[in-house]
């Protein structure tokens, strides 16, 4: 068997391997490892320069860690907009390969979203301590899952009965029309819409929605145009008196829903159109014989109605060991939990924004 590593370093070279890269993502069961998912991040907020290591065995790719080179050292292609990252890989070798290989390289590693049920994080972790590496695992996020087996027997009573009446409250007072999960015939109006709605509450106001940042909007728009493309995007709404109520955006991949960006308009906000909307897809995946509808994001309460099991996710920072790279671990370890805790115990007037770490869904 013939191995070699390439070090992907431009945008030219990242776009031809795209074939080779979709069929590794095909082994790992989530569109957040896609080439259309990073590529379109890229596109949207990449600055500086690649620097994707791939392994290849016999002419095939075998294993990639997306990375970029940063001021501080190599990062993965991540931000608040991400809900999972992780390296790719045909099994545990090719892993630890890739993973080695990075390691090697004389920077810091930041690596955000890793999934605990995956192995990669296991093995970061691993061969950073092979290697004396300081390391720092801190958790980031926990995202709810809402599993279909046994779905409607799993959901509270009294959660069934509130919805239940929402519904019905909503289609007495107003011509309500649910459309769930649909590949959409016309995408680049119902998008304007459905990002529209998002930006018109709280999101808006505090500046995360996705109409708020040219950067972001551009980031939404291409992951749409090019999962619509491959058959795996699928939008819902509510409409009220032809008035978009609520909206989600949601990808399809390996037998799950991932639901990406949701909003509803807060006019409607005493019949929960986005709690009536989410149960909706959810029983939609039901009837689909889909395995689960991943909310995604932070474990937040209105989530926790739904929520049948959860995916906790790490931030893992590795560090060098000279003399910048050990004082950021210091600052990192001593002097930004403490800005952080009281930045929590402040009010929220005087907090203004959520924590950019924080992942809004």
């Amino acid at each position: 068997m013939s191995e070699s590593i390439e070090w992907v370093c431009d945008a030219e070279r990242f776009a031809a391997i795209r074939d080779d890269w979709e069929r590794l993502a095909d082994l790992e069961r989530t569109p957040f490892v896609r080439h259309a998912w990073l590529a379109s991040w890229w596109a949207a907020f990449g600055n500086g320069r690649l620097r994707i290591c791939a392994l290849w065995e016999d002419g095939e790719l075998a294993a990639l860690f997306p990375l970029h080179a940063t001021p501080s050292g190599l990062a993965g292609l991540t931000n608040e907009h991400t809900p999972l990252f992780r390296p790719l890989a045909r099994g545990r070798r090719q892993l630890e390969r890739v993973i080695d290989e990075v390691l090697d390289q004389p920077y810091d590693l930041r690596v955000e979203a890793l999934p605990a049920d995956h192995l990669a994080l296991e093995v970061l972790t691993e061969r950073c301590a092979t290697r004396g590496r300081r390391l720092l695992v801190v958790l980031q996020h926990t995202s709810p899952i809402a599993e279909t087996a046994d779905y409607a027997s799993r959901l509270s009573s009294k959660t069934a009965r509130e919805l239940g009446r929402l519904r019905r409250k909503m289609e007495r007072e107003h011509r309500a029309e649910l459309s769930l999960l649909r590949r959409p015939p016309e995408l680049e109006p119902e998008l304007q819409l459905g990002f529209e709605v998002e930006a018109s509450g709280w999101k808006g106001r505090r500046g995360t929605a996705i109409l708020s940042s040219p950067r972001t909007d551009l980031f939404y728009r291409l992951i749409a145009r090019a999962f619509h493309d491959a058959d795996r995007l699928r939008l819902s709404t509510i409409r009220l008196d032809g008035q978009v109520a609520a909206f989600d955006l949601c990808l399809l991949d390996n037998g799950r829903m991932y639901g990406v960006k949701f909003g509803y308009d807060e006019q409607f906000r005493h019949l929960a159109p986005g709690l009536v909307l989410q149960h909706g897809e959810i029983e939609r995946c039901c009837e689909l014989g889909l395995d689960a509808f991943e909310l995604l994001g932070d474990d937040e309460e209105y989530k926790r109605r739904f929520s049948t099991a959860k995916r906790p996710h790490y931030s893992l920072r590795a560090y060098t060991g000279g003399p910048v790279s050990l004082a950021r671990y210091g600052y990192r370890r001593g002097v930004w939990p403490i800005l952080r805790r009281t930045y929590r115990s402040l009010p929220a007037k005087a907090r203004n924004l959520r924590p950019r770490a924080r992942i809004v869904r």
